[in-house]
């Protein structure tokens, strides 16, 4: 059923950017939608790493090895504190959606790959805020981590440096 409303919550999305979209022409000195590609650049490998580093590592890949039965179990870490800073990490979601949502035509797909990231983070960071941890323990982050690697591959390609590996345990 979650994957029902991720994929639908996607197409909507998606849907909702090519309804809202202008026809005509367009002036490129209007600068609401020039559209710099250094700084789309800029904002891209900015995005990705928040995604990769803040989500994942300092996030998500935590809050697994906090789960006692976990074959990578880390009696150290506090859940409490994981869960605060991924909730700090979460409220920069946001704008963040926002800029990517806004972009050209030209990245679409790449818009498509940040939707479905988004949509399974959201539904993953409510499992984890919402649930006791023996809960969390049966869930599984693979989803997540399959949509978080294809967007940020998709923008180290479009950047144009070397894709840093995801490390799943």
């Amino acid at each position: 059923m979650k994957r029902i409303l991720s994929v639908f919550l996607a197409l909507t999305m998606i849907f909702s950017l090519t309804a809202c979209g202008k026809s005509g022409d367009r002036s490129d000195t209007d600068p609401a939608e020039a559209t710099n590609e250094a700084d789309v650049k800029n904002m891209l490998a900015e995005v990705s790493e928040w995604l990769r580093a803040e989500i994942w590592y300092s996030g998500f890949q935590k809050v697994s090895r906090s789960i006692p039965d976990s074959s990578f179990y880390d009696e150290t870490i506090d859940i409490d504190v994981i869960l605060e800073q991924l909730a700090k990490a979460m409220e920069k979601k946001a704008d963040y959606d926002t800029y990517m949502l806004a972009l050209p035509a030209d990245y679409f797909d790449l818009v498509s790959l940040y939707v479905e990231a988004s949509n399974e983070l959201d539904i993953q960071y409510v499992l984890v805020r919402d649930h006791s941890i023996d809960q969390i323990a049966t869930a599984s982050f693979y989803p997540l981590i399959s949509a978080l690697e294809a967007f940020i591959k998709a923008c180290y390609e479009i950047v144009g440096t070397d894709v840093p590996s995801m490390i799943i345990y």
